[in-house]
């Protein structure tokens, strides 16, 4: 499985906001910000690869979102379901009024992620340095018609990473 990752430091300003097409906050700013138009994650990301999955830390919260075509298309589901599991940064415990909903989500990306248990998922969050910032991993990514990643992840061994996750 070919998997690409970008980190970067500013946290997602909010973890549900990301699944939807042209919500964005930035949009309210008086300031020119990259991702003002709330479209470029995904479809960057789903033009790089079929899948991604995002962790966020922000104030007290870890959010996963998962965005997986391979996951629709192998379920045979014909709308986008976006599994968004949370958990209390303090002691890791989920964030949930629905338990069962909680589980299901943690299965589907058990299934259809990289990460294949809660562990893992974890250690994801502990890459995030600080109280807040966000991680983006997308997998299997889309080949060229030479069958090579239009992304050159197989000499690079740290995939990709924002310079600033470099310099601290």
């Amino acid at each position: 499985m070919s998997v690409g990752r970008l980190w970067w430091d500013d946290g997602a300003e909010e973890a549900s906001d990301i699944i939807y097409f042209g919500t964005s906050k930035k949009r309210l700013s008086t300031l020119k910000f990259i991702g003002q138009y709330g479209n470029g994650l995904k479809s960057g990301s789903m033009r790089i690869g079929k899948d991604f999955i995002l962790f966020t830390k922000k104030e007290e919260t870890m959010t996963c979102v998962f965005f997986s075509q391979t996951f629709c298309e192998g379920e045979g589901l014909s709308e986008v379901v976006v599994p968004m599991p949370s958990w209390l940064t303090k002691n890791r415990e989920p964030v949930t009024d629905d338990p069962q909903k909680f589980s299901t989500e943690l299965s589907i990306i058990y299934k259809y992620s990289p990460y294949k248990t809660e562990a893992e998922l974890m250690r994801q969050f502990d890459i995030i340095y600080g109280k807040c910032g966000t991680l983006l991993v997308i997998y299997n990514l889309k080949l060229l018609l030479s069958g090579e990643p239009e992304l050159d992840v197989k000499t690079d061994k740290e995939d990709i990473l924002m310079a600033e996750a470099l310099e601290e």
